[in-house]
């Protein structure tokens, strides 16, 4: 299981998922202009102290 979730605060409309034990890819849901399509636009990857 990836552990995806929506994340809050700070970070709100930013979503996580668990690649391993300790390292996460942070990521948004985006909408592509042309196609009018879902995209996911991924914004960071790293331990879980270094993307919190």
């Amino acid at each position: 299981s990836l552990r995806t979730h929506k994340l809050k605060g700070d970070l709100n409309g930013v979503w996580s998922c668990s690649v391993d034990y300790d390292n996460r890819i942070l990521f948004e849901l985006v909408i592509n202009t042309d196609s009018g399509e879902e995209e996911i636009f991924l914004l960071t990857l790293g331990s879980h102290d270094d993307v919190y």
